[in-house]
């Protein structure tokens, strides 16, 4: 069977990750691979598309006892270390740049997807990501987000859903 036709966005053609692209297909997800906000302008509008920051997660990859995991949470929060710690009764950190190049090759620095199955690694979401219908996140590139019903998310990365996010406004005091 032919590989389906790259997304495309005003000609241009998008290509996510192939493991991501193939892990979302094989579970039937709806998802839309859009270009990165200042990348290109809304066709019908002709300003960028900018997805609420509380829709809009990342991936933090965290050193948990000998191995690492994924911590997603939104853009504008960072890892609540010692909270999670708490969480997981494990010592967790920041992975390094070594260990994230390392583990994850094939993904663009600070564009990891939230999907630890992809890379074997378990999947941590803060629970203030469950509350909004569509979840946005790197397509392994800078250069595309994708974007998917938060449900069709939560079937796919199976993530264990935790309080691991302090907004970047709270943690400067």
């Amino acid at each position: 069977m032919a590989d389906p036709p790259a997304p495309r966005w005003e000609g241009r053609a998008l290509s996510i990750d192939s493991r991501l692209r193939e892990l979302l297909d094989q579970h039937r997800a709806t998802y839309a691979v859009l270009p990165d906000p200042p990348a290109v302008p809304q066709p019908a509008t002709g300003a960028p598309w900018r997805p609420a920051t509380r829709t809009l997660a990342r991936s933090a990859v965290i050193r948990q006892g000998s191995g690492l995991s994924l911590a997603v949470l939104p853009v504008s929060s960072r890892v609540d270390l010692p909270r999670l710690s708490a969480a997981l009764r494990d010592q967790v950190g920041l992975a390094d740049e070594r260990e994230i190049a390392s583990a994850f090759p094939d993904c663009e620095g600070g564009a990891v997807p939230p999907f630890g199955v992809l890379f074997g690694l378990k999947t941590y979401l803060d629970e203030s990501l469950t509350h909004d219908r569509h979840i946005y996140f790197s397509a392994g590139t800078r250069a595309e987000t994708i974007r998917m019903p938060f449900e069709e998310y939560r079937r796919v990365a199976a993530p264990v859903v935790l309080w691991l996010a302090q907004s970047l406004a709270e943690a400067e005091g």
